[in-house]
């Protein structure tokens, strides 16, 4: 480059990026935990699947309940967990471990991320 000139660089993160991928609040202590997630498929399938400390499946969730995140950049989605298991019970409190996995419509490509959040109630 010469001086004076710009250079734009686009920089595009495929799959699941750790550092975007997180539970708001942590702990939850008000029966509400948030899983926001960033990823760089252009359509992708996702699925979160929650489990207790003793690997105990609690909650499955669907893509359909996974929604993109409004005012944050594309591939941003949320899942808003009212922190009961699939039969509608309220769980303990505890530390949970969340196997966050999507893939990419187009090509078939998976990426999956493993990470852990507090309930205190």
């Amino acid at each position: 480059l010469k001086e004076g000139q710009t250079l734009n660089i686009a920089l595009s993160f495929p799959g699941l990026v750790e550092g975007l991928s997180y539970t708001y609040p942590n702990p939850a202590t008000g029966g509400t935990a948030n899983i926001q997630f960033y990823t760089g498929y252009g359509s992708p399938d996702k699925k979160i699947l929650i489990f207790n400390i003793a690997g105990e499946l609690v909650r499955s969730v669907v893509d359909s309940e996974i929604t993109a995140k409004a005012g944050k950049a594309a591939g941003t989605y949320e899942f808003s967990w009212n922190c009961r298991n699939d039969g509608g019970s309220s769980v303990a409190s505890g530390v949970y471990i969340y196997v966050l996995e999507v893939r990419d419509t187009g090509t078939g490509e998976t990426a999956k991320l493993i990470k852990k959040f507090a309930i205190i109630r």
